[in-house]
């Protein structure tokens, strides 16, 4: 607002340039660490989100999160610590949800920290890309505790859910919702999981099909919850966490994917969201 000013030409138009920066992002990203199709795949997939669209016309910071996240989770992936570090510090500062991101770069950070087969300089340096940002963002809490008198924002940290119960239904009626039933959005995965089991049947190669296991939990929690009724919980919960485990465990078993770049940038991807 300071630099570009305050009308609202300028700051949608500021929204709109993160957002095709971002979309930049997810095409390059996805065409260095896989290929072209599926880079072209992927960029397609995002366009035509209509909660991207709408998110994009915001003010908000909704998809400069996603862009930040996307472009530390790359970084991290190709040995860049010094762009992870100055990204992720960038990314704390955006929004507290950001931190989620830190999280999940610090524990993968610290389990390869035990991998004796990594160099040991490559080890280090994925330990302090992490601890830097959550050392500058501990700072500016301190700072804005002294300044303003809390330490997150009051609005947001209002919004914590407390209770296990709710976090449960909010899970299932707004994230399961938005990530696979909003705008039709579960076909495309149907016409995924068709495509997987066509490409199984034509190599004679029945590996691909382990995806089906994650596609049984993850639609029938969307049909529970589009049919109104409520499975338990914590059983469910722990079935359907175990499952995506399986799933990320399968791509590496399996050998599905074999570059060691894709596996640890789709699992850093996957236990972000």
């Amino acid at each position: 607002m300071y630099v570009f000013g305050g009308s609202n030409w300028s700051l949608h138009a500021f929204a709109l340039v993160i957002s095709l920066v971002c979309l930049t992002a997810v095409y390059e990203i996805t065409l260095r660490i896989f290929n072209q199709r599926v880079a072209l795949m992927s960029l397609i997939l995002v366009t035509i989100q209509t909660i991207f669209i709408v998110q994009s016309s915001f003010l908000l910071p909704e998809v400069l999160i996603t862009l930040l996240a996307l472009l530390c989770f790359h970084y991290y992936t190709v040995n860049q610590f010094l762009l992870t570090s100055i990204l992720l510090t960038m990314l704390f500062y955006s929004k507290e949800s950001g931190m989620i991101a830190g999280a999940v770069l610090g524990a993968h950070a610290f389990i390869s920290l035990f991998n004796k087969t990594g160099l040991l300089r490559i080890r280090i340096s994925r330990i302090l890309s992490t601890i830097v940002p959550f050392i500058a963002i501990a700072v500016f809490f301190v700072l804005q505790k002294q300044l303003r008198g809390w330490t997150l924002y009051p609005e947001h940290t209002n919004m914590i859910v407390t209770q296990w119960v709710l976090y449960f239904y909010d899970f299932k009626t707004k994230c399961m919702d938005t990530a696979f039933v909003m705008d039709q959005r579960h076909y495309y995965f149907v016409i995924m999981l068709i495509v997987s089991a066509i490409a199984a049947i034509k190599n004679k190669n029945y590996k691909y099909l382990f995806i089906f296991i994650q596609a049984i939990f993850t639609f029938y929690a969307v049909d529970d919850m589009r049919s109104g009724r409520m499975l338990p919980s914590i059983p469910f919960s722990i079935v359907f966490i175990c499952s995506v485990i399986f799933m990320m465990y399968s791509l590496v078993q399996l050998k599905i994917i074999e570059d060691k770049r894709q596996i640890q940038f789709i699992t850093l991807t996957i236990s972000f969201i």
